[in-house]
């Protein structure tokens, strides 16, 4: 678990009427700034509380698990990371949602004909 104080920069709506937030934070320690790296594009659950978290909320945390399996992901998470790297290696101008709904369309009329 990493616990770091941290400053909401930006919080901005999606299309997808997801959230997505921007966090600041001061320089960190060389461990801390790895892990934190090494989670980039990763699902992971943060904890967001004005006031420092004590020490026995800090060890209610650390014991939650997770319903997920984070180990396995499922087939449509695995097609949608798959058509986000085609899509970076060659974005022709459209944004990543525009390009997704593109290809599931190319991909659902492809299987259509394949209805009896």
């Amino acid at each position: 678990m990493i616990v770091i104080p941290a400053i909401i920069e930006g919080v901005t709506t999606r299309r997808d009427k997801t959230l997505k937030i921007t966090i600041g934070v001061n320089e960190l320690p060389p461990d801390k700034a790895g892990a934190i790296l090494g989670l980039q594009n990763e699902f992971a659950y943060i904890a967001i509380k004005k006031d420092d978290f004590g020490k026995e909320e800090l060890e209610k945390i650390e014991t939650l698990k997770s319903d997920l399996d984070d180990t396995k992901k499922t087939a449509s998470q695995r097609l949608r990371g798959v058509l986000f790297r085609i899509w970076e290696q060659d974005s022709t101008g459209q944004t990543f949602e525009a390009f997704y709904i593109n290809q599931m369309e190319i991909i659902i009329k492809h299987f259509k004909t394949k209805i009896t």
